[in-house]
């Protein structure tokens, strides 16, 4: 038996999951790199030993406005040149996609690559 707050819990998530789909993926992109890169800054300064009355908050928003503005439309650009560029779905055209930036040493795409130069 499911307690009433969980049903209503599930119900309003999967509201919000319906509308979260009708919205452009540009702006599902958006969305999620403006939050997910400043959690990542939020997560180093913790790990520097910050706390929250120490973060360093208009670096969080620096990488919220880089994240929104730049990693977000230039993955979705790159995402639609390589589905024109290759329109297979299998895991050989995959790994190209994934790989293709880094064989040409793509400047433009350096803020996913796997591995980053210390030197």
């Amino acid at each position: 038996m499911v307690p009433a707050s969980v049903r209503l819990l599930q119900s309003s998530l999967a509201r919000w999951q319906q509308g979260v789909q009708k919205i452009h993926p540009m702006t599902r992109g958006v969305l999620t790199y403006a939050v997910m890169w400043p959690t990542g800054s939020l997560i180093q300064q913790t790990m520097e030993g910050r706390n929250l009355r120490t973060y360093d908050w208009a670096r969080a928003m620096r990488f919220s406005i880089f994240g929104a503005l730049y990693v977000a439309p230039t993955l979705y650009g790159w995402v639609r040149l390589s589905s024109v560029m290759w329109p297979q779905t299998n895991l050989r055209i995959g790994v190209i996609k994934y790989c293709r930036p880094w064989l040409n040493k793509s400047h433009m795409d350096l803020s996913h690559a796997p591995v980053f130069s210390l030197g």
